[in-house]
Order: C-alpha cells, then sequence, then structure tokens
C-alpha cells in the first residue's frame, strides 16, 4: 500500500491514523479539528478513492469531497432541480465515490429506481465539469433490491450487493465509472441464502464476507467463520477466489470487515464490528489489538492513500441551514 492511513468517523470527530504507526504499542492518531470539525459534523463515510475521501453530511443532503492529507475539502452543488425527485434526496437512493481513471476524474454517482419504465436510472457528479449529469443507459429491470446504501469503489467501478427478485438470486450490481454503464458481475444461488453476505474492498480489490453458521438470535454457536473471497477481474469462471477464513471466536465478534494487509502480507487489518481495528494472523489465528488515544467509542473507517490533489478552497464555507437547503432542493410545483 502507498503511504497513507486510515479516517476513521466517529458521531462528532474525525480522526486520521497513519497507516506507519499501526503496530506501534500506540498509533499515531490525529483528530481533525475546526473548521472541519463544525462543517462536517454528523457526516457519514460514503468512501474513498486515490487519495479523496467523499462524506455525505445527514439531515442537509450535502456531499463534500475530503482530501485528509491537505485537510482541505469541497462542497458538492446541489443536484439540480429539474432532475428526477428521486435524486434531491440522497437517503432515497444509492450512491457511491470512485475515481475514473480513463478520464482522469473523481466521481459521485446516484442511483434510483425510475417511476418511468423498468428499470434503473443514474446521475453521475464529476469533479472536473463540477457538475451532475443525467445518464441515458440504464439496467432495465425492476427487480433489483439494493442490499448496500454505499457501493464500494475497486478496479474503477462501483459496487453494490443486490437480490433480484425474478430470478431469486443474490447478484453483484456494478456501475463502471469510465463507460459509466451498469453490468450484472456474478449471481449467488439462493440455496444457500441463510448465508449473509456483505461487500467490501481489501487493497483495491472488491471482496465479498461470507458469514457461515451466523444466527443474532444465538449467543453460542458452534464452527463459525467468515470467508473472504476476493473477485478475479481476469475471467469470467471461478470468478470469486477464497483468499481467506476468519475464526470469530478470538474476535469476540463475528461483524468483521477486513482494510488492508500488513507489510509482510501475513496480517490483515480488520474493522471488528464498529468499535475496534485489530490485525488478525489467519494462519495461526493471532490477535493484535490496534491502540489510540483519539479513537471513538463507535466509528465507520476506510483506507485513504496520501495525496496532493488540490481541492478548490473556495468551496469551504459555513454549512447553511437546513431550512435553507431543504427550501433550495424542493422542486417546483406544477
Amino acid at each position: 500500500m502507498n503511504s497513507g492511513g486510515i479516517i476513521i468517523k466517529g458521531f462528532e470527530n474525525i480522526v486520521l491514523v497513519d497507516y506507519e504507526s499501526l503496530n506501534d504499542v500506540v498509533a499515531a492518531a490525529v483528530e481533525i479539528n475546526d473548521p472541519l470539525k463544525t462543517l462536517l459534523f454528523n457526516a457519514e463515510l460514503v468512501g474513498s478513492a486515490n487519495g479523496l475521501v467523499c462524506l455525505w453530511v445527514k439531515y442537509s443532503n450535502i456531499i463534500y469531497l475530503l482530501n485528509p492529507s491537505t485537510r482541505k475539502c469541497k462542497r458538492l452543488p446541489l443536484v439540480p432541480v429539474e432532475f428526477p425527485s428521486c435524486f434531491i434526496k440522497i437517503e432515497k437512493c444509492v450512491s457511491g465515490f470512485g475515481y475514473d481513471h480513463l478520464r482522469d476524474d473523481y466521481k459521485v454517482v446516484k442511483i434510483a429506481k425510475s417511476s418511468k419504465f423498468f428499470g434503473l436510472m443514474a446521475i453521475v457528479y464529476s469533479l472536473k465539469n463540477n457538475s451532475w449529469t443525467k445518464i441515458q443507459s440504464v439496467l432495465a429491470t425492476g427487480n433489483i433490491s439494493f442490499m448496500d446504501t454505499w457501493g464500494k469503489f475497486a478496479s474503477g467501478a462501483l459496487y453494490w450487493l443486490a437480490s433480484d427478485v425474478q430470478y431469486s438470486s443474490s447478484v453483484v450490481l456494478s456501475f463502471g465509472l469510465g463507460l459509466e454503464l451498469f453490468t450484472v458481475v456474478a449471481d449467488f444461488v439462493w440455496d444457500d441464502s441463510d448465508i449473509p453476505r456483505t461487500l467490501a474492498t481489501l487493497e483495491g480489490i472488491l471482496c465479498i464476507l461470507e458469514y457461515y453458521n451466523y444466527d443474532p438470535r444465538m449467543e453460542v454457536v458452534l464452527n463459525r467463520r467468515v470467508d473472504v473471497l476476493l473477485m478475479n477481474n481476469h475471467g469470467k469462471e471461478n470468478v470469486w477466489s477464497k483468499e481467506f477464513s476468519v475464526d470469530p471466536s478470538v474476535l469476540g465478534r463475528i461483524n468483521c470487515r477486513a482494510l488492508t494487509y500488513s507489510k509482510s502480507h501475513q496480517d490483515v487489518l480488520l474493522q471488528v464490528a464498529s468499535a475496534r481495528l485489530v490485525w488478525y494472523n489467519p494462519k495461526n489465528k493471532a490477535v493484535k489489538n490496534v491502540i489510540f488515544r483519539e479513537i471513538p467509542d463507535i466509528f465507520s473507517s476506510y483506507m485513504y492513500t496520501e495525496s496532493l490533489f488540490q481541492l478548490t478552497e473556495d468551496m469551504q464555507v459555513p454549512e447553511p441551514s437546513h431550512e435553507a437547503e431543504d427550501k433550495k432542493q424542493l422542486p417546483k410545483k406544477g
């Protein structure tokens, strides 16, 4: 991994952790203070890509791009009111953030079901153009139900885990940022629908986490495990290959997410539930807690790479009142 670290977002604060210090007795963590702390209060992490991080400020429906390395952020323009109303409020659609290497551009995508035809439609924000665009090409199916709110960015595309009711299967749906097209990557027959799955990324590669013998109603479950499957982009056969398994009994929780490998590639950094980070060795099942001084009690996290990409500072303005923003976003009647 390139130099960089982890951005950790709690309820009221944002903390940056240096990757090089993760094996220290106490990892080096720096809390982002005013004005960004005030600006991004009550924000939620959408994703990270190529040095930038995307955050959505709840209730105000405002999206920011942040460069953790320079501490600069940019507020995205609001979705034009002439766009379909389902895109005005981000909570009414699924979204994602990624980097388009074909056009050297950062993009935010919103996807929603169309009321005019049997399918999905999308709009895309381009940082290079600083504007939103409606996408004409759509996925012609109305049977898709998204299981994820935020898409996972990997290999130039955004990915969501979804279900296709018509064919009784789970699917991985992608939206390529270069060609701006939908694709169904792979499906799973619902014979094993009792196995919960989540999507994640591990050092830029899409992965699926499968939780075996998991039942939230049971306090003790024997032979539990979490399999981490990596996506193979080199062919259509054997799309997913098992990378390693995690023994939840040594973590105390079955809910975990892989973030990155150690330099030796023998350990993997896991976020366990929303409460702690650990180094985990899949071979000997050894666990080492990562200790911070500033870490929030409950948090979400993303890896980021160090970047000197300059975001325009003119967008760093105080957040307007929620009432004013809501009035701006309401579509005109008639």
